[in-house]
């Protein structure tokens, strides 16, 4: 007796092909949309991780602002090298991010196609120290890109209204912490022509690309204006 050994049809192996194709594509289908969702969440991760560093850094640069005297001009009117503005700071930090000792530091908003971003220039005082302000164009050593894809970024600043408030409320006898602090008001712009000392705080108030809010105020170097008054008694 013959067995016939029976194969699959025609039909069969169409069937079968189908079915495995279309397995095929909906494991392919969901990979993608699976990568595709990684993806996002990783880039995700990494651009909330270097904003996170390149805030962390703005805070330790501005909050170690030193206390740094120069002559503006040559005139022998010295003032304590802080110049800021809204959407522009310009000062020395003893704790920069590429120098290992004090260098002047540059934060300035740019503009772009993408909104704004925050750039950081810097220069080392380590081989040149600053002795008169101004004293011409600066020639930075390293400059980057701190804080990118923003909307909105604003500075402001704690301080006396001028430098005769502050030398009067600090030569005052017995003068009481918290009378000095009623004579401080946040302003918008601290320069070494009309306060020629460093405030007492720095506002950092900036909005992401996302809507994301960041309100911080930053703590500097307290009582500067002592520093100056003693330096003008020594001059004297």
């Amino acid at each position: 007796m013959v067995v016939r050994e029976r194969g699959f049809s025609l039909i069969e192996l169409m069937i079968a092909t189908a079915i495995l194709t279309m397995v095929m594509y909906v494991g392919y289908l969901g990979y993608s949309l699976y990568s595709q969702a990684w993806e996002k969440r990783v880039n995700s991760y990494w651009q909330n991780s270097k904003f996170s560093i390149g805030l962390e850094a703005l805070v330790r640069v501005i909050e170690s602002s030193a206390v740094y005297i120069v002559d503006t001009s040559n005139k022998g009117n010295p003032v304590l090298f802080f110049e800021g503005r809204e959407r522009e700071l310009l000062f020395i930090s003893s704790s920069p991010i590429y120098s290992a000792t004090d260098a002047i530091i540059k934060l300035i908003v740019k503009d772009t196609n993408n909104g704004i971003e925050l750039i950081y220039k810097e220069k080392s005082l380590a081989k040149s120290p600053l002795l008169s302000w101004p004293e011409g164009d600066i020639e930075w050593e390293n400059e980057v890109v701190l804080l990118p894809n923003l909307i909105d970024f604003k500075l402001s600043y704690l301080g006396y209204e001028n430098f005769k408030r502050a030398e009067t409320t600090y030569s005052e006898e017995n003068v009481q912490m918290n009378a000095a602090a009623l004579s401080l008001s946040w302003q918008k712009i601290f320069t070494k022509d009309v306060h020629k000392i460093i405030p007492e705080k720095v506002n950092v108030s900036l909005l992401t690309s996302s809507n994301e809010k960041t309100d911080i105020t930053i703590d500097l170097p307290a009582h500067t204006v002592i520093h100056l008054i003693n330096y003008l008694r020594e001059e004297q």
